[in-house]
């Protein structure tokens, strides 16, 4: 299910994320970032896209490979864009 749609929609999700550096340690090479990170909570889309893909399928049984794509493509971006 994580085609290169499905990423550009998540991406799209957090174009919101913003972060703190709390802290930096380095010690040669190596560096340790202590940060405070705020982001959208995108699991709240999942069990809504579940729902609603699974209806899709079923509904949807005999479509070819490409239409389903399409159509979940569509469902995907009409859950982002709605929340």
């Amino acid at each position: 299910m994580a085609n290169d749609e499905t990423v550009k929609i998540f991406l799209s999700g957090y174009k919101k994320m913003s972060y703190k550096i709390k802290k930096t340690k380095v010690e040669g090479d190596k560096a340790i970032v202590n940060l405070d990170i705020k982001a959208p909570d995108l699991s709240s889309y999942f069990p809504e896209f579940m729902q609603q893909g699974m209806a899709l399928a079923f509904s949807n049984f005999g479509k070819s490979e490409e239409e389903m794509k399409n159509l979940e493509k569509n469902l995907q971006q009409n859950i982002l864009r709605k929340n």
